[in-house]
């Protein structure tokens, strides 16, 4: 007698359970009106940028866009040149890739000196053109050559792009560091969240 009575209660319940599963299945296959917008910023001349969030994919669409607008482009990376020009279909932008491996094209990455002056060469063949200088892998910097050294590049780096029409982008997650040198890095430049 009980059976009889609880069985098409658990029919219904079980019905309306699945009801609301195929719905909430078909609300998530349907597609979202909104639409993430592009991420759109102007850099201005002479001054340094730290990209945040998302920072390093934002960091390259700016270049981007800024080499589309005819600036010229100089990137110090961790990924392989012919990886990230591939992955950001990068023309016209001179890449070295922070790496020991010389044999397959690395830069040092411990000579910070070169790197300061591989930009200051830079700015200068393009002192006519707007130009856009990337350090991704800074992170790789600092545990090749301690924060502070890394810290006075980025100082020296901030002042060449300052003192020309240049701008200077590095993707850099802050909270990678104690809370002090992340101060102590974004001092200098401007950071886009």
């Amino acid at each position: 007698m009980m059976i009889g009575i609880i069985l098409p209660i658990v029919v219904v319940l079980l019905a309306i359970m699945i009801l609301l599963w195929l719905k909430r299945r078909k609300k998530e296959e349907e597609p979202s009106d909104e639409v993430s917008e592009p991420f759109e910023f102007e850099p201005q001349e002479g001054m340094g940028y730290i990209f945040v969030n998302n920072g390093r994919d934002r960091s390259y669409e700016t270049l981007i866009s800024e080499i589309e607008k005819g600036s010229s482009g100089l990137c110090f990376t961790r990924t392989f040149p012919p990886m990230l020009k591939k992955q950001y279909q990068l023309k016209d932008t001179k890449i070295l890739w922070l790496s020991r491996d010389e044999e397959k094209g690395g830069f040092i990455p411990t000579n910070l000196g070169a790197i300061s002056n591989v930009v200051e060469k830079f700015l200068k063949e393009n002192k006519e053109n707007r130009t856009v200088v990337v350090i991704d892998g800074l992170e790789y910097l600092m545990a090749q050559n301690g924060f502070s050294k890394v810290l006075k590049l980025v100082h020296n780096l901030k002042d060449m792009v300052g003192v020309s029409s240049g701008s200077l982008f590095i993707p850099f997650n802050l909270k990678s560091v104690e809370e002090r040198q992340a101060a102590l890095l974004s001092g200098d430049l401007e950071v886009i969240e």
